[in-house]
Parts: C-alpha cells; structure tokens; sequence
C-alpha cells in the first residue's frame, strides 16, 4: 500500500560517535533515482573563526569541482554544497546506477582539495565582496527580519562582523579551514541519510566513502547548534533601526509572537495563521492601503512556533503601523469569538490536508525524513500526530491560544518588534522608542548583545528510536 509504504521511516544503520547514517530504500516511486545527503557540524569553539573563510572556500571548492564534474550533469548526476552557520551541507541526487561511484568521487576531491590559488581566492573574494554589497540594497522587510534574527538566534553572524572579518581574510586562512577536512585531527559530527533505489551493497559502499573521511569524533555538546533565545515574558522587545539604503522609501515593521515548545502549540499557531491571513492582509492593505507589503505567517525555531505579521509601506512610518497591527489584533479576537464551528470546522480540515499531503515525488519524501534527521528529533509519526492535534482542537483551546501568547496584556505573551525606518526620520525613530519604553517595553540597542543574554530554549534531542 502507497501510504503505508510513505509511513515506513529510515533504518538507522550506523550509529557511531562520527557519523549516524539512515538508510530507506524506494518501495513507492519505483525510479531508478536516489539521493544521498550528508551533514557536517562544525566545532562550536570555532564558529566566529570559520565564518568568512568556510565561505570563501566553499566558492574556491565549488567551482572546481563543477569544472571536473561538469559532464556529470548530462547523465543526470547532481550535487550541491553549501555552508550554513552549523556546519557543512552535502547533496547528491541523481540515477541509482551511477551516484555512488559520483559520490565517492566527490568525497575523494574534497578531501583532496588543498584550499584555492591566488587567482581562485581572488574571484572568491570579489563574490563575497559582491554579496556583502548588495546587502545595503534589499527590501526594507528583509532588513526587518535580519534585525530580528539577530535579536533572538545565537550564533548568526551580522553584517558588520562579516564585512571586518572580510576585509581581514587571507588565503591561508582558507587553505587552514579546508585542511580540516582531510585531517585526522579535526573533529566534526555527521548525519548521513541515503534514500531511493537502493540495495545494501549501495548502502555499505557510500558508508565505505564516509568512512574514509579522516576527521574525529566531536562529542555533542560541542556541536555548533543554532539557539533560540527566551525573549522575556510579558515584556515587548522593540528593536529601531534606519534602512541602509539612503535612496529606499519604504518602512517596514516585522510583529512576531513567539509560543512555546511542542506540537500542540505548533499547530494552533499554523490554524491561528490560517484565520489571520485573509482578514490580516484585507484590514491593512485593502481596505486601510497601509502598505503594498502584508502578509502573515507560521513558521518554527526547532520546537518553538513563531507567528509573523509584515507590513511594508511607505505611506506610514513603523510606530503607525504598529497602532493598526494591534488594533487588527483586538477586533480580530472578537472575529473569532463568533465564528461559526462550520467555518473553523473548514480550516481544521484544511490545515490537515495539507499536513498529511501524500509525498509525490521521492525528493519530498525525502525532504520529509531529512528535516527530522537533521533537527536530532527524529517524530517518525510527527504529520499524523499533528493531524490529530489539529482535530481535537476547539474554539477554546484557539481562545486561550491567542489570549496567552498574542493577546495584549498577557504575562506570558513574547513579542519581538523590528522596526526599520526609511532614511530622514530620526524624529519618528524616537518616538517610537520613547513610546514603546512608556508602555513597559525593552528598547533593544544592540541586538546581538541583547540576544547573548537572554536564556537560550533548551535543546531537546531525541533518539531515533523514540517513535517507532
């Protein structure tokens, strides 16, 4: 059966202190396709050292290697590297028959690879340089959500630590961090996941290629692992910023509300989205044209949801648009207080649908797996334990949802405002700041500062044999 098939998780097959790799053969697409995907965590102790070079030569690597494997790409053969704050990200996608044989041949270049030439640094520099320039030019609403981001992740890097460490970097540097990777010395953390057309002699000859990757073990808890940070309870964080774009219009104001961990509380965040968005986005753009921007959204920081209200304008500076963020907030309760249980009825079975939507390519399952693998949560069973969450929720329990987590007032409510201002509105900016700290609310200065002092959610991990 199709969906019992989907239902079936990956076997832990090697659990070791290096590397924990998973393994599931295709019983459902029936293609001759298959993926393998690797990741390696970084040393915690590290992470500052790594930011500009782990770029830099990853650009220097990637172009070799697209060079070498360029005919590789014609017989349907695929990879693709990239570095995130934790550590090193590998995939290999492509037909059964010859990805192995590729993804030993990749391995062998990495570790291989003795870091870039003068002329390979140089044309990596002039990436980052460009990279690092066009940061001043995007909207105002993705600069919002960096703000953001730096007040409540840790570690993640700001623009101004990567722009100094750039102006720094050298080739060695580079060459340092990529020597990492073929030697014994070095300790990193890997998870592996191996999914698609598969036999165990696939299987014991990619473990094979791992394994010849000379690095040590790293204990765990030194593992890089991006924290969520505990923003104060009852207490508004309200950061302020001006756009870096002198020639930019737009403000843009960036509301989130943070719950608390578990699946129970991630679903009435994904449901409570459902019910804000078309009412949300007709309040603040139809109807009052506060800004060409609006949406909303649901999203998770490992265990914890975030719900997420953006607006975009350049008819009304942040502070404003806040006022009408919060009275949506207050008329939007008592739209719920007397929606009809057919019309909550329809979104529950909506948001189930789309919880339980079958896989239908081998990548989305794929997706699927990886996601759990990659979190150290491993909730085999997580749709269809949502799914039932979502049918058991009532107006109630949505009630006592948003009145503790959204609602004004709230001792337990955890709110992060980013707010940036278009260029020449130093008057507003204070206002704003001025106003929010009247209202009981911290005024964040610095960001990053702020964040490393605040308490971090714990980590919960969980064994892969938890849910079976």
């Amino acid at each position: 059966d199709l969906l019992e098939a989907l239902a079936v998780p990956p076997v832990l097959v090697q659990d070791g202190p290096r590397v924990r790799t998973f393994f599931k053969p295709d019983r459902v697409f029936g293609r001759p396709k298959a993926t393998v995907r690797l990741f390696l965590w970084l040393p915690s102790a590290t992470v500052n050292d790594d930011a500009v070079p782990s770029r830099l030569w990853l650009l220097s690597l990637t172009d070799r290697l697209t060079e070498q494997f360029y005919d590789a790409s014609f017989a349907g053969l695929i990879f693709d590297i990239a570095n995130t704050v934790e550590g090193l990200s590998l995939e290999f996608v492509g037909y059964s028959d010859k990805l192995v044989s590729f993804v030993e041949a990749v391995l062998q270049r990495i570790r291989d690879f003795k870091g870039p030439t003068e002329s390979e640094f140089g044309r990596a520099m002039d990436v980052v340089r460009r990279e690092q320039s066009s940061f001043d030019k995007q909207q105002p609403f993705t600069y919002a959500a960096y703000m953001a981001r730096l007040t409540f992740l840790a570690p993640e890097y700001s623009i101004d630590f990567l722009r100094a460490q750039a102006k720094q970097v050298t080739v060695e540097q580079v060459v340092n961090f990529g020597n990492r990777f073929g030697s014994t010395r070095q300790q990193f953390y890997a998870q592996a996941l191996l999914h698609g057309n598969f036999d165990q002699g696939d299987l014991a000859q990619v473990q094979r290629a791992f394994d010849s990757m000379p690095f040590g073990p790293l204990p765990r808890e030194q593992l890089t692992r991006v924290r969520l940070a505990q923003l104060p309870a009852g207490r508004d964080s309200v950061v302020v910023a001006e756009g870096p774009n002198a020639d930019e219009v737009n403000h843009a104001l960036w509301v989130n509300f943070f719950s608390e961990p578990g699946p129970k509380a991630n679903v009435l965040c994904e449901l409570l989205c459902s019910l804000i968005q078309d009412p949300f986005f007709t309040d603040i753009r139809t109807d009052k044209q506060l800004g060409y921007i609006v949406l909303s959204q649901a999203d998770r920081f490992g265990l914890v949801a975030r719900l997420g209200l953006l607006v975009q304008s350049s008819v009304k500076t942040p502070d404003l648009l806040l006022e009408a963020v919060d009275d949506f907030l207050g008329r939007f309760r008592s739209m719920l207080v007397s929606m009809p249980r057919e019309k909550l009825s329809s979104y529950k079975i909506a948001l189930v649908e789309r919880i339980v939507k079958t896989d239908e390519r081998l990548d989305e399952e794929s997706n699927r797996w990886w996601q759990e693998i990659a979190l150290f949560q491993y909730s085999w069973r997580r749709r269809d334990e949502e799914a039932r969450f979502v049918t058991s929720i009532d107006k109630d329990a949505l009630l006592a949802y948003f009145d503790r987590f959204i609602g004004q007032g709230s001792g337990e409510r955890r709110r992060l405002v980013a707010a940036v201002f278009a260029q020449g509105n130093s008057a507003a900016m204070a206002r704003m700041n001025s106003q929010s700290e009247a209202r009981g609310a911290i005024v964040v200065s610095d960001p990053q500062k702020y964040c490393s002092e605040l308490p971090k959610w714990p980590l919960v991990d969980r064994s892969p044999s938890d849910s079976l």
